[in-house]
């Protein structure tokens, strides 16, 4: 069982290459700021929306919204990576679990974390509940950009096991990535691309989608600045 591991621990002792999720943070933020095949879905309670099909064959979807006052980059980042229960289901109402299992405080590359997060069942039991073993690399930033990203863990990187009757769901990518709007405030961009697994059609979780992300940027931009005014949908990636 994996101890949770402060700044002091060994990296060698840690399962989870730092450097290579390092790696694909980096290649996720290019991919959200610089892709040019997303397709643009509209707008949706402020949240300008995007969709693009993810090398693994499951659609990406995308939120972006401008804040037009200020808010801390760092901050958002923070608040949205932390993963215990407390801090996320003020954000996820179908949270049920989260679990920190393991985290190491690398000096280069960031917070790298093991996390376990189980979401509850639906449409009274029809839909089971999902579980995802997660790794996480948080507390990123390349000058005034800040990010963060989640995938899903294999087996052969960690074993853990499974929960009761949940179905062990897919993150093949996910995160965010907060960084200064050329007119003031900040732009927020947050990608989901997941295989819930089980008998959940990937059509429905594209149809659902939608709703989470702006949900989820809302939420976040409500919590953190709470007094100001109304965010607006920013027309661009």
């Amino acid at each position: 069982t994996l101890i949770k591991q402060t700044k002091c621990a060994m990296a060698e002792a840690y399962p989870i290459d730092v450097a290579k999720e390092r790696e694909r943070c980096e290649e996720f933020v290019q991919t959200l700021i610089a892709a040019d095949d997303w397709k643009d879905k509209g707008l949706k309670d402020g949240v300008r929306l995007f969709q693009r099909k993810h090398d693994s064959g499951i659609t990406q979807h995308m939120g972006v919204l401008h804040f037009p006052e200020h808010i801390d980059a760092e901050r958002v980042i923070m608040y949205t990576s932390d993963p215990m229960f407390e801090t996320k289901s003020a954000w996820n109402d179908d949270l049920a679990q989260a679990e920190l299992l393991g985290e190491l405080k690398h000096p280069e590359h960031g917070i790298s974390q093991i996390i376990y997060q189980r979401v509850k069942g639906a449409m009274g039991g029809i839909i089971s509940a999902r579980e995802f073993l997660m790794t996480q690399l948080g507390n990123r930033h390349e000058g005034d950009r800040w990010f963060t990203h989640a995938r899903s863990l294999s087996d052969e990187e960690y074993t853990y096991p499974q929960h009761g009757d949940a179905v062990r769901g897919h993150l093949e990518s996910g995160g965010l990535v907060v960084e200064p709007h050329a007119d003031g405030g900040l732009v927020a961009r947050y990608s989901l691309c997941t295989d819930p697994r089980g008998r959940i059609f990937q059509w429905l979780v594209d149809k659902a989608m939608p709703s989470q992300i702006t949900d989820f940027i809302n939420r976040v931009r409500n919590t953190l600045a709470p007094d100001n005014s109304a965010a607006s949908g920013s027309g661009s990636q």
